[in-house]
């Protein structure tokens, strides 16, 4: 990783999808899923976004301006 990790996201993905629950459900919407999360949920459906034992970093996640992103 080069410059100023303050101005950069490590991202796993973006991608459009419908908002599934809470006030907004069934609004069109933009997720964006960092990578990185440190606590390891039984349940999670997205291991590829954290668990670098069985997924390799460099293919799931990219870092990215913050410009970028928004």
């Amino acid at each position: 990783m080069s410059g100023d990790a303050s101005e950069r996201l490590e991202v796993s993905e973006i991608f459009e999808s419908i908002q599934g629950e809470g006030p907004s459900t069934g609004a069109p919407s933009v997720f964006v899923r960092l990578a990185g999360c440190n606590l390891g949920c039984a349940w999670c459906d997205t291991r590829y976004a954290w668990d670098w034992d069985q997924f390799d970093r460099g293919e799931q996640a990219q870092w990215l301006p913050v410009e970028a992103v928004a």
